[in-house]
């Protein structure tokens, strides 16, 4: 297929997941050359039938029909020497020597061009072929690799003149194949989706059956609002390609463009169905639950996302509400006590985490209430690792509702925890004072004696 050779996948400018055009970078290193026939003295060497390589440098030395060999023919079996053993700077260096010496032997400048292309050195690759179109302005391999290097060197306007020649100008599908996909390469790097659109739908004419180009087709739609285009092409492909990520991206893209949430949400878990990890889709799919008030499933995504990033305070504050709207108070405050070890100075999640609590305790009161303290006090360490802060909230209800010999019993607790707890303990000693229970204060004050020593 073309695309094997002419497109990888990267993400870019327009979508989240498209397919780029490499163009003239990789059919560059791919073409075939005729070299010219030189003349030495009033030899000739014939360098023989070109061969596709990675290089336009030949695996052979230079053929002489001679006794002696002239010093240029050392140093270019040199130069293609050294390129064999992989020493591209020393073979730079023995072509520029060569050159100093036969300036006019085109197929060494060829070869040092291309080997300038391999060190991706811009700048000198395109001096040098210039000289080489000064002579020979129609070689098409050269027209090429001069676009090419256009590109390389930040020259987008002249490249993509150039590309648009060749494209025009080419005699067989092959060349056209190859200046379009230069071209498009170049207009992205312009960001010009509408060209780019127009000449994309000029390469899948040369190539209709290959689904890549129409998935990027399809993208560049989406991304210019021509949602009828990219709603055909995508009807089209997923009918074939039915589990393909970046056609299901696209569909959810378009949907959430047309404000379908409910048929974006379906293919957000079609992705998740094929890449369970897939960021985007959980966090739309969060979203649209939540807007669903659906918390549990919300929270199904979201703790995915936490598994990413963990030390994320929003994400980890929007756990702590859901699991509140689920009445799991017990995994909040867990949730909120992260944040805080987190973050020690977070007012805001400190405001919420006393929220939570005294929800909790709310629903708690009435166990010790019918029960009494001690016992729930012994269950509580099950439910949450924050007694203590609970048990203040029950105390404070309690307080409002009066109920005295309760909260006497829930403050006791509480400062045998805590026995350097100075202003539970005096809130204490006064109300056990206030209602005539001296002996239970005197009993506080032993058992905390102990559990100080």
């Amino acid at each position: 297929m073309i695309t094997r050779i002419l497109y990888r996948m990267r993400r870019g400018p327009w979508l989240g997941q498209s397919f780029f055009l490499t163009g003239a970078a990789v059919l560059l290193v791919i073409c075939f050359h005729q070299s010219p026939d030189i003349r030495a003295e009033e030899e000739k060497t014939a360098a023989g039938p070109a061969q596709p390589a990675t290089t336009s440098v030949p695996d052979r030395e230079v053929q002489y029909k001679g006794n002696l060999s002239p010093d240029w023919k050392v140093n270019w079996d040199r130069a293609r020497e050294l390129y064999r053993e992989k020493k591209y700077r020393e073979a730079l260096v023995q072509y520029e020597l060569l050159l100093s010496q036969k300036p006019s032997c085109d197929e060494a400048r060829w070869e040092y061009v291309t080997l300038l292309i391999r060190r991706e050195r811009w700048q000198q690759a395109g001096e040098q072929l210039e000289k080489l179109l000064a002579k020979d302005p129609d070689n098409i391999d050269y027209r090429f690799a001069m676009a090419e290097m256009n590109v390389k060197t930040g020259q987008t306007g002249p490249a993509v003149a150039l590309y648009k020649k060749l494209y025009h100008t080419a005699a067989e599908k092959p060349a056209a194949v190859r200046a379009l996909a230069g071209l498009i390469e170049t207009l992205e790097m312009r960001r010009e989706p509408e060209p780019v659109i127009y000449y994309l739908e000029k390469l899948i004419d040369l190539a209709p059956d290959d689904p890549q180009l129409r998935i990027k087709l399809a993208g560049l739609a989406l991304e210019s609002d021509q949602f009828d285009k990219a709603r055909a092409l995508l009807a089209d492909l997923e009918g074939s390609m039915p589990e393909d990520l970046a056609i299901l991206h696209l569909q959810a893209g378009l949907q959430q463009k047309l404000g379908n949430r409910d048929s974006e949400a379906g293919y957000r878990q079609q992705i998740i169905g094929i890449d369970p990890d897939d960021v985007e889709a959980h966090t739309m799919l969060l979203q649209y639950y939540r807007e669903k008030e659906n918390w549990a499933m919300s929270l199904r995504h979201l703790d995915v996302l936490l598994k990413k990033t963990p030390h994320d305070i929003a994400r980890l504050e929007a756990a702590a509400e859901l699991n509140i709207r689920l009445d799991r108070i017990d995994r909040a405050l867990e949730y909120y006590d992260y944040i805080l070890a987190l973050q020690p100075g977070n007012r805001s999640v400190f405001r919420k985490k006393k929220e939570a609590q005294k929800i909790l305790a709310e629903d708690l009161v009435v166990l010790v209430e019918h029960d009494g303290g001690q016992k729930l006090w012994q269950d509580l360490v099950n439910v949450t690792s924050d007694r203590t802060g609970v048990y203040r909230e029950i105390a404070s209800l309690l307080a409002e509702k009066g109920n005295t010999n309760e909260l006497i019993e829930v403050m006791t607790l509480l400062c045998l925890e805590d026995p350097s707890d100075k202003i539970t303990f005096a809130q204490l000693k006064t109300l056990l004072k206030k209602n005539g229970r001296v002996m239970e204060l005197e009993d506080l004050l032993e058992k905390q004696q102990i559990r100080i020593q």
